[in-house]
């Protein structure tokens, strides 16, 4: 036995702890991703979720393995080529954290850019609000804005 198939386990567990450790850095840790609607101007944003760094950073890892393992380098050994090295265990997880990490910061990109426009359009909220804002993760920020949106009134 060559122990190729407990690397590729070795990799893609790494990669998924990366995942998970993005999570929890980035205040993801709702189990399932999260699809958020906005009223004003409609839309839909998603939100990665536990699940989904942990997906991002198992694939990750075990691409940029499959790359390495494929080219000239690895070639020659095969799929021998993959090391069960604490190394490449750090070297999985860093790059399961980065993708999971690139994919939460392009989310979280696209949520505050809705939070900003919908500020823009809000009256001066109350300097508690403005405070709590600066600390809030970009899902709280979108709800917190989103009610200080004035609302039409509609007559019967």
């Amino acid at each position: 036995m060559d122990g190729a198939p407990f690397g590729w386990v070795w990799v893609i567990a790494s990669g998924v702890v990366g995942g998970g450790l993005n999570a929890i850095a980035t205040q993801n840790r709702r189990l399932l991703p999260a699809l958020i609607a906005i009223a004003l101007p409609p839309k839909r944003l998603v939100r990665p979720g536990l699940l989904g760094n942990l997906f991002v950073g198992g694939v990750a890892s075990a691409g940029c393995f499959a790359m390495c393992v494929m080219s000239e380098c690895g070639a020659s050994r095969g799929l021998k080529g993959l090391p069960l090295t604490a190394t490449s265990a750090g070297v999985a997880m860093a790059i399961g954290f980065l993708a999971a990490r690139w994919v939460t910061s392009t989310s979280d990109t696209r949520l505050l850019r809705v939070v900003v426009v919908m500020a823009l359009r809000t009256p001066a909220a109350h300097p508690d609000t403005v405070r709590a804002l600066e600390a809030a993760s970009p899902e709280v920020m979108c709800r917190t804005v989103e009610g200080l949106m004035p609302r039409r009134a509609r007559h019967p």
